[in-house]
């Protein structure tokens, strides 16, 4: 069937019939496409507003009382204790593997960045973090993890075809790479964070724009990427510049959408 005719050998399977048959008919659960993230997290979210419900303390305050950034040996617990987790869940689950497009080999992360990011909010760690904390950490991670990653593909094989023991199972080398994925989240993120509250925390016209209208985009970009890649099937350009074009055009139409339509109407107004 030529790419730009979407109804070549059967007029009834329109775009907008396929789409409406993969959210009634549940494909969505297993295709969620970019966004399984919003899944897992309305799932962390819900989790979390339950243990909250069902710990409440009437005399507790709403927010704690602002506590210093962790130091050395907390932060670095943490990575370990990222890194066992992620060892060990991809002994059942290597990297590659998924059920309904969730990678579970990369949740424990996912877990203990939620986690660290509510009590980020309840102790004002994001105002005590200091500049000098958040630039040795980004450079740990940086520099540090570099060189780790550098020696961790030499000695552990990974240019003498043992790249399969990355991924997961008893084997040091997956040991080492979930080491590695700890540090440079962690060191990386701690080091994002105080660099730009400290350099770029201000917001003009169009950043404004940009950041009022990510998440609409987030959502909605797929199947506006699809329809535009496929009414551009029949052009016969080179292939790099088709993809500058679907890029660029699905860039400005979502945008379009999401601040003239999407985030206009009743009930996306109030989720988007």
């Amino acid at each position: 069937m030529p790419q730009g005719n979407w109804a070549a050998d059967d007029p009834s399977r329109s775009f907008l019939r396929e789409y409406g048959h993969y959210i009634t008919r549940g494909r969505f659960f297993g295709g969620t496409g970019p966004l399984w993230f919003c899944v897992a997290l309305l799932f962390f979210c819900c989790c979390y507003a339950a243990w909250r419900v069902l710990t409440r303390n009437p005399s507790s305050k709403a927010q704690a009382t602002p506590r210093p950034f962790p130091g050395t040996g907390p932060v670095t617990g943490f990575i370990l204790l990222i890194a066992t987790a992620s060892f060990l869940v991809r002994i059942p689950w290597p990297n590659g593997t998924s059920f309904y497009n969730m990678q579970f080999c990369y949740f424990s992360q996912y877990i203990a960045f939620f986690i660290a990011g509510t009590l980020a909010y309840r102790y004002s760690w994001l105002t005590t973090l200091s500049a000098a904390i958040g630039r040795r950490w980004g450079l740990t991670a940086l520099l540090g993890g570099l060189v780790y990653w550098v020696a961790l593909l030499i000695l552990g094989g990974a240019f003498n075809g043992q790249g399969e023991r990355y991924s997961g199972g008893w084997h040091w080398q997956s040991a080492g790479l979930c080491l590695l994925e700890a540090l440079a989240g962690t060191g990386i993120s701690i080091g994002c964070l105080a660099l730009f509250r400290e350099k770029f925390n201000r917001q003009g016209r169009w950043a404004s724009f940009f950041s009022a209208n990510a998440f609409a985009v987030y959502v909605f970009h797929p199947p506006i990427l699809i329809v535009i890649t496929r009414l551009m099937g029949d052009l016969h350009y080179d292939p790099l510049l088709k993809f500058l074009l679907a890029t660029i055009g699905s860039i400005a139409l979502t945008y379009a959408l999401s601040a003239l339509l999407f985030r206009r109407l009743p009930v996306l107004k109030t989720i988007l």
